[in-house]
């Protein structure tokens, strides 16, 4: 046996050296088995970062960081980080806290509010402003938080959502606005009723009163003559709400024409001198004597401020009180006259907190005051929104008991020599021809037996004016249902049959504008010549002057007073030295 060993010792030395290399194989596949299943309880990072950069990927515009709550620190970090905060990658993997820089102090608050609430088995969802420490810029941004239960990991996601965010917020604010809006819609058409219904209850109270002693000429007459009173006020409230309307949609055009300051304030001491006197009030007008008083602006408008400031004065001042008008010069610079219109009473007075809300429409310090004195509370709100057009402001000083100062501050151009000529020669010229012109159209001019040509689309006012025209002494006033009709009627008519053309402007198939014109270039011998008045519920100025570049003589607003109406047409008729027939 050992013989044979020895003879087979090589064979014996290879099997050994297989079984060797057998065993060394088994135990280093054991091996590599073991360390296979011991990986993934030594570390669940690669999975969980394999995983977070996937969201990165998904959402390439967010911000995404992977934070460890227990070590609170940042395990991993998206490039859009940087662009959205400004903190570069590195420096928020090694320290998470620089995150607090990019947050104000209520936001930090607001987040910890919310971390505090958080469940953290939900996703977080907050919203709070995030600011870029590089370009000092704040965007709105969403912040949504994901746990990770196996990795005990967080994925935070944080999204500009600024554009967003804003576009919310302007719809609300508009959502508020339009609300807003339509409260004081219903506010303002409320106090609109009451105000028309009031003066409208007087008027057909009084002419029903009127009809039941119309056998007492006297009573019937006194009436007549307080209904007169309340649609004069009915129609101030419709002019009121028509400037504001003006105003607020930017419509209402103001004159610059030279006037004198001087003159303004002396038709004022005249205009409130006896109803201040009979009311027992002081009413004293200073300042009256600017050596510079010829200022370039609109007269008319300046004048509906001051006149409303003093009849709010008079309005709220007891008998025995003190009414002061006083014109300040304050200088005079860049071809300005600088001044202050300073308007004081010793009435009632006014609570601080009133003043607050004094230019606001409708506004009025308590229902009782509606009650007493009367008024829409429009008249500070227009005079406000007058002074602020022309370029000043008003201020007002006001303690109850004591009384009331109103300060207009204004800066207006200084008239040129030219402009200050022709301003006195239209007053010389005006003064001088009044008395004349009157005796003129009293003694040579009349609307007896004339024939007038009316255009008017509405039958109740053509009715009414008919019947003025033909208490005036017109003998014939034809009518037109439109400005076509009222051509065709002229055209047609032999010189000298119309006396004189009175033209509605807002009328079917052709306005009163385009007819005037129309006239006007007609092949008519009075064509050029005959007077053309127009009869408009338009009051403003810009439809004055419209009226009149169309080539009419003169506009009287509606509604038609019967003295206004005689007296203007008798003027034209004067002015243009032709008598009726």
């Amino acid at each position: 046996m050992l013989e044979l060993l020895e003879d087979n010792a090589l064979v014996v030395c290879a099997l050994l050296c297989v079984l060797v290399a057998l065993c060394i194989l088994i135990a280093s596949l054991s091996v590599l088995r073991r360390a296979k299943r011991l990986q993934p309880q030594r570390s669940v990072a690669p999975s969980m970062r394999s995983s977070a950069f996937r969201a990165f990927d998904a959402a390439p515009f967010a911000a995404m960081l992977v934070i460890d709550p227990k070590l609170r620190s940042v395990r991993a970090v998206s490039g859009a980080f940087t662009d959205l905060t400004g903190i570069p990658r590195q420096q928020i993997l090694s320290d998470s806290y620089l995150l607090e820089n990019c947050l104000s102090k209520d936001a930090r608050r607001d987040l910890m509010e919310a971390f505090d609430a958080w469940d953290r088995a939900s996703m977080l969802d907050v919203q709070c402003d995030v600011e870029n420490i590089a370009t000092k810029t704040t965007r709105r941004c969403s912040v949504k938080v994901w746990p990770d239960a196996a990795s005990a990991l967080w994925i935070m996601e944080l999204r500009d959502v600024t554009e967003v965010h804003n576009a919310i917020i302007d719809l609300e604010q508009k959502a508020q606005s339009a609300e807003a809006s339509e409260k004081a819609k219903l506010r303002f058409l409320s106090d609109m009723s009451h105000e028309i219904r009031t003066p409208m209850n007087g008027i057909m109270g009084t002419l029903a009163l009127a009809d039941l002693h119309v056998d007492d000429p006297d009573q019937t007459r006194e009436y007549l003559h307080q209904a007169d009173d309340l649609t004069k006020y009915l129609l101030s409230i419709i002019n009121n709400v028509l400037d504001i309307s003006k105003i607020e949609n930017g419509k209402m055009e103001l004159e610059n024409r030279c006037f004198s300051l001087n003159d303004l304030l002396a038709r004022e001491r005249g205009l409130f001198s006896e109803s201040t006197k009979t009311k027992g009030i002081d009413y004293v007008v200073k300042g009256d004597t600017l050596e510079q008083p010829y200022v370039v602006g609109d007269e008319l408008r300046l004048a509906q401020v001051v006149t409303n400031l003093v009849s709010n004065a008079q309005k709220f001042t007891p008998a025995g009180g003190n009414i002061t008008v006083n014109m300040l010069h304050v200088q005079s610079t860049d071809d300005h006259l600088h001044f202050v219109i300073r308007v004081s009473d010793t009435g009632k007075g006014m609570d601080k907190e009133f003043l607050k809300t004094i230019f606001d429409p409708f506004s009025q310090e308590s229902s009782s005051t509606s009650r007493q004195f009367g008024g829409t509370g429009l008249g500070m709100a227009i005079s406000d929104q007058i002074v602020r057009l022309m370029g000043g402001y008003i201020v007002v000083d006001s303690e109850v008991g004591k009384g009331t100062t109103f300060e207009v501050y204004l800066g207006l151009p200084i008239a040129n020599d030219e402009q200050i000529a022709e301003y006195r020669l239209e007053q010389q010229g005006s003064a001088s021809s009044e008395s004349s012109l009157a005796d003129a159209v009293e003694d040579l001019f009349s609307l007896s037996g004339s024939t007038i040509l009316m255009a008017e689309d509405n039958l109740m006012n053509a009715s009414i004016a008919e019947e003025m025209l033909l208490e005036m002494g017109a003998a014939v006033v034809d009518h037109a249902c439109d400005g076509q009709v009222a051509c065709d009627l002229f055209a047609a008519s032999e010189s000298g049959t119309y006396s004189i053309i009175l033209m509605d402007i807002q009328m079917p198939n052709m306005d009163g504008r385009q007819a005037a014109r129309t006239i006007r270039a007609m092949d008519h011998p009075d064509a050029a010549t005959i007077p053309i008045i127009a009869l408009s519920a338009d009051a403003y100025v810009e439809d004055k002057r419209a009226s009149r570049k169309a080539g009419m003589n003169g506009h009287i607003s509606k509604p038609i007073v019967y003295e206004t109406l005689e007296a203007q047409i008798r003027e034209e008729l004067a002015s243009l030295g032709t008598g009726a027939q």
